[in-house]
């Protein structure tokens, strides 16, 4: 009986522990799995994506994530691509039920014994990735596990799948394998090999050490291991595995075009890219902008953006060279270069062994990687770790910019040899012309140690003698020698520009801006000077004064202007003033309107503005897209209000586009990740100018082109209607232009408005305008600007502006407003006012006012 006893009170006890047990596994369950996710199904898994901005022509722009992420379904990727994470991390996950018990013992084993093994299956490294977090303690286990069996109970095993290779980390940014596979091997992951399968499947054990970009050599031994794997169990034969280890990764035509994982090439259009992540973030909020996989459609054209960064830095870089060589960007001073020389080429060869073990050496010798040192500083340089972080590599072209260091200048040959890492040139003396300033050798314009921006002039390789160079033997690169051939690459030295400024192309008819350039930074980030610089637009606010006065029907083309010395007495501020044109001061007598606004004469501009009175100019204006505030005295014919490009571009491309003001466009339409569309710009063309009047002032514009102040513009052969502008002292130089399609503004300056010196909007801007332009209009149908059917034609006499007598043999012929025809006839025998004009060169810039002005004046052409 006491047996009997003692066995009901085991038994009894036996019982209580275990429901207690089990009480309390419930509890755990209860307390630690309350959180998990409700998925039911895929459309419950909502991960953070990258959004992307496109180029009106497809080509993508700009990432913006806080987890750079692209969700793909799994069931378009290969086979191989699967089993190479099966094998890399879970080999029997269609098996178990989100728990390995079998791995867990025998990893529980090997961790007693000393050694360490992971025994986590795919489902619990989800539920890691997406709900416990990588904390390592024992009540995550706990999560993890409960969780595991969870999530295996809620979703199919695809399923988790799909939830796993979309949320992973991949290290340097990426996150799921679409993105990893973009970055790593610049394809998509249904594209990916075998070996680049197994090289991705390496990475999740540990993402910042198991990827091609930071350990080549760790990389190299894990992912080999995971094609044994995968022959291991029977995923791919052994065969396929030991071929997949020896392959090379061909990078999907990426090395072709020059580029490497570790590039941090300039991008297109960083400011227009920027304003387009503004607009975004204020429409759509940022958690939207960085985390819900939008696509951002732009109307940015990548060719026209190319040419518009290219023409302005390069029309920088020349004006920047007419004020001579300010000195190096840094330097390394003598007795810290041979270490920071050595330093500079251990950093950059550890870069590249980042994609020598994987990728293939580039199809053409051309297509290297060299340094690009203008993120460092002198300190930089004794500090591996801070040129790992700020050395660029950046590809090998002809026509680019880099910071490069002067490792030797030989007095002999007036050379100096310039390394750029995976490249040694040279610059001759011929390309420091602007430089000199007065010396006589190379070696009193550079020094060994000057990092200076150079930009590659010739990029060549030539059977010849390294003696050929005249510089030492040992200068040549081991490669020329063995080779018998000689790597010609011939640099230019290039300022750095102190000037700054911007450009912004439109397209009148849409309002689509084509391009912009927001200063000379490649960055893009901070000030945008074509959006945000309020500055004096000088002699190119002209066209809207005159605008004014057609509309009131105050002048036409062919009205005469009295220029000669006046002063005025300013109404509107009570003080006197006596504007002046400028440069010589001269004065041309009676000249018709189209003459005045094509020589840019002040004082037929302020007197018009006499006439048609300042408000109905901020009238014009305003219809026009000018927005800032206008002063309201006589000064506003001089173009003294503070506007921005953008309102400039869009004043011109009213007048191109008949009169109808176009509202600018940057962002064409946003999309989620479903495709819906969550915003679109529609275009909008408000009737601003009657279409007869934006005839006439752009005609009358044309002659700015055709015989005044921007006749270089004559060389692209277009119809093309402009003005130049220079304020006071030159503190701004502007330039506006269009052809039927395609209107452009860029104005140069110092941020702090100080001098130009010698500068001149026919000068500095115009010549970019030109450059900016020559690529483009092969590719732009020609065309005529519209002429209404109403607009009146007559034969006048150019020195009367009345309508020319028979016999003229010097008449021309000028557009008029309905019934704005000159009724009276020129005396007989008349001669043209252009006969006797002497050239000039230069728009010019004049309008100083009197020491009893009180307000800044712009001078003008």
């Amino acid at each position: 009986m006491k047996i009997k006893r003692i066995l009901k009170r085991g038994i009894f006890t036996v019982l209580a522990l275990g429901i207690l047990g089990l009480l309390v596994v419930l509890g755990i369950v209860i307390y630690y799995a309350h959180d998990l996710p409700e998925m039911k199904t895929l459309a419950d898994y909502h991960p953070k994506e990258a959004s992307y901005v496109y180029s009106q022509d497809g080509e993508i722009m700009a990432v913006f994530a806080t987890e750079r992420r692209t969700a793909i379904d799994i069931r378009e990727l290969p086979p191989h691509v699967i089993k190479a994470f099966l094998a890399a991390e879970d080999a029997k996950f269609y098996e178990h039920e989100g728990l390995n018990y079998t791995a867990i013992i025998r990893a529980f084993i090997k961790n007693m014994l000393g050694s360490h093994q992971g025994a986590s299956t795919i489902t619990q490294q989800t539920v890691k990735t997406m709900v416990v977090g990588p904390e390592r303690s024992m009540r995550r286990k706990i999560r993890e596990a409960i969780l595991s069996k969870r999530l295996e109970d809620m979703l199919e095993k695809d399923d988790i799948l799909h939830l796993y290779l979309n949320q992973i980390y991949f290290g340097n940014g990426a996150y799921g394998i679409e993105e990893a596979s973009r970055l790593y091997f610049n394809c998509q992951a249904k594209d990916l090999t075998i070996k680049e399968a197994a090289l991705l499947a390496s990475i999740p054990k540990h993402p910042s050490r198991y990827n091609v970009l930071s350990d080549a050599e760790a990389t190299d031994k894990r992912h080999k291991w995971v094609l044994g794997q995968m022959a291991a169990n029977g995923f791919i034969t052994a065969k396929e595995a030991e071929e997949a280890g020896a392959a090379k990764i061909s990078h999907k035509g990426l090395l072709a075009e020059g580029n490497y994982p570790t590039f941090k090439e300039e991008v297109p259009g960083a400011y227009y890219v920027e304003t387009a992540r503004r607009l975004v973030e204020s429409k759509l909020g940022a958690e939207a902008l960085y985390e819900g996989g939008l696509k951002i459609y732009t109307v940015m054209d990548s060719e026209y953006q190319r040419s518009a960064d290219a023409a302005f830095r390069g029309g920088l870089e020349k004006f920047t060279k007419t004020r001579g060589f300010s000195g190096p960007l840094w330097r390394i001073e003598v007795d810290q270069y041979e270490k920071g020389l050595a330093n500079l080429h251990q950093v950059y060869n550890n870069h590249l062994i980042r994609w020598k073990t994987f990728y293939l050496p580039p199809p053409e010798r051309l297509n290297k990687p060299v340094w690009d040192l203008s993120e460092l500083t002198a300190a930089d340089v004794a500090v591996p770790a801070n040129i790992w972080a700020k050395m660029g590599l950046r590809p090998l072209r002809v026509g680019s910019t880099y910071a490069a260091l002067i490792t030797t200048v030989d007095a002999k040959a007036n050379k100096a040899l310039v390394d750029l890492g995976g490249a040694t040139g040279t610059i001759a003396m011929k390309g420091l012309e602007w430089a000199k300033n007065g010396a006589k050798s190379i070696g009193q314009i550079l020094s060994q140690g000057d990092v200076v921006q150079v930009k590659v002039l010739k990029h060549e390789f030539r059977k010849e003698k390294p003696e050929a160079f005249n510089l030492k033997d040992s200068l040549v690169p081991t490669t020329a020698k063995a080779l018998k051939e000689v790597e010609i690459l011939e640099l230019e030295l290039v300022p750095r520009p102190k000037a700054n400024g911007a450009l912004i192309s439109m397209e009148p008819q849409r309002g689509w801006v084509k391009a912009m350039v927001g200063g000379y930074a490649a960055s893009g980030s901070g000030f945008n000077r074509a959006t945000q610089a309020k500055r004096q637009p000088g002699s190119t606010f002209k066209p809207i004064v005159y605008t004014a006065a057609l509309r009131e029907r105050l002048i036409t083309p062919a009205t005469l202007c009295p220029d000669t010395p006046v002063v005025f007495r300013d109404k509107y501020t009570g003080k006197d003033w006596r504007p002046e044109n400028f440069e010589d001061g001269k004065y041309d007598g009676d000249i018709r309107y189209r003459v005045a606004l094509a020589k840019s004469k002040n004082i037929c501009s302020v007197k018009l503005v006499e006439q048609v009175g300042p408000e109905k100019v901020i009238e014009t204006a305003e219809l026009m897209g000018i927005t800032s505030k206008l002063p309201e005295n006589l000064t506003i014919s001089l173009g003294t209000g503070e506007i921005a490009p953008l309102e400039l571009v869009t004043a011109y491309s009213t007048i191109a586009a008949q009169g109808n003001r176009p509202k600018p466009i940057f962002v064409r339409k946003v999309t989620d990740k479903e495709s819906k569309v969550l915003f679109e710009e529609e275009v909008e063309l408000e009737p601003a100018l009657e279409p007869e009047v934006a005839y006439i002032i752009t005609s009358m514009m044309q002659s700015v082109v055709e015989e005044g102040t921007a006749r270089a513009a004559k060389v692209l052969e277009r119809e093309i209607a402009g003005k130049t502008g220079t304020t006071n002292g030159s503190r701004s130089v502007w330039f506006g232009g269009f052809i039927p399609d395609l209107a452009t503004v860029i104005y140069v300056g110092y941020d702090d408005n100080k001098t130009l010196g010698r500068a001149s909007g026919s000068s500095v801007p115009l010549p970019i305008w030109i450059e900016y332009m020559k690529p483009l209009l092969p590719k732009i149908p020609a065309s005529t600007f519209v002429r209404p059917e109403t607009i009146e034609t007559a034969q006048i006499d150019p020195e009367s502006g009345k309508l020319a007598v028979a016999g003229n043999e010097r008449w021309i012929d000028e557009v008029f407003l309905p019934g704005t025809v000159p009724t009276e006839y020129a005396s007989a025998g008349t001669g043209d006012i252009y006969a006797d004009d002497e050239p000039y060169e230069e728009d010019g810039a004049g309008g100083s006012g009197n020491e009893q002005a009180p307000y800044m004046l712009p001078d003008d052409e």
